[in-house]
């Protein structure tokens, strides 16, 4: 198996357990985030920062739906 294989097989794997995990995170952005980490971000301060992202998404969709 070439390295390319290894990563691809290793961020199936990584997301199938953020699914599990119900994230709401899909396999693109599970492979952004252990890119990040990889490089050295931190990986409590970046869930922190998906968590609150994910909580802004679903106000402005509160807030879209209660418009209507």
């Amino acid at each position: 198996m070439d390295s390319a294989e290894e990563v691809s097989k290793t961020i199936d794997i990584l997301h199938e357990m953020a699914t599990v995990l119900n994230t709401g995170l899909d396999r693109k952005t599970v492979g952004y985030c252990i890119s990040l980490c990889e490089k050295g971000a931190n990986p409590e301060a970046l869930a922190t920062i998906i968590k609150d992202l994910q909580k802004q998404q679903e106000n402005k969709k509160k807030e879209t739906n209660n418009k209507q």
